[in-house]
């Protein structure tokens, strides 16, 4: 099943290299950059217990560009990064969890060209590698991936393996091949399994949490 996730995301990639290639001459290009991340779910909005910390972010890109229109498909690694505070004991121990996600991701943006700067919005597609939790005065290092747990005999993945996002941002692409972005993402999809919960409770009101992230990447154009 993971490969076969693995395997949509690069047919979904493949196919936005096809299109611009098909559309229009475009270029090549490679990028990296910053990415903060916190979280969210629909109930409560963002949750303060999380604040950011600095991941990155590595891929490259397909862009063309016709007249005020473009559209661009993208590879990239994401590395999201994010802490926790939380207490133990009677609640006078603080303790800073550190999380780790790992991401491959496809973003498939369309483009409005006003000049050299650009507004861009589409949707992302991302498959999760793997991740970490730390917490050094715990003495906690554990990795995980294809963790799961069972329900009424039932076993489910405890992390979502896709992540579906949308992403909004603005770019500005230099005659001498630099271009840089700023963008946000907001995961619509959960982080864990959504379908165990809600099959225990019909009132189920989805609090589960989901990523957003603000992302800075400069890159070159090939």
């Amino acid at each position: 099943m993971k490969y076969n996730m693995r395997n949509l995301l690069i047919t979904i990639f493949t196919f936005g290299i096809s299109f611009t290639m098909t559309a229009q001459s475009g270029s090549f290009g490679s990028h990296a950059g910053v990415v903060g991340t916190g979280i969210y779910d629909f109930e409560d909005g963002v949750n303060e217990q999380f604040e950011s910390n600095p991941g990155i972010i590595i891929g490259f890109r397909y862009n063309f560009k016709f007249g005020p229109i473009g559209f661009c498909s993208e590879l990239n690694y994401v590395n999201k990064k994010y802490g926790q505070i939380g207490q133990y004991g009677f609640g006078t121990n603080i303790i800073e969890y550190e999380w780790t996600m790992n991401y491959i991701s496809v973003p498939l943006l369309a483009k409005l060209y006003l000049g050299p700067i650009n507004i861009h919005a589409g949707p992302q597609f991302s498959y999760l590698l793997g991740g970490s939790l730390k917490d050094d005065e715990l003495g906690i290092n554990g990795n995980f991936e294809d963790d799961y747990y069972f329900i009424d005999g039932e076993e489910y993945w405890l992390w979502n393996d896709i992540d579906i996002a949308g992403i909004v941002g603005v770019g500005v692409d230099l005659k001498m091949g630099l271009y840089i972005a700023a963008r946000a993402t907001v995961s619509v999809t959960p982080l864990v399994n959504l379908d165990p919960l809600d099959n225990l409770d019909s009132d189920y009101t989805d609090p589960l949490e989901r990523h957003f992230t603000s992302e800075i990447t400069i890159g070159y154009s090939f």
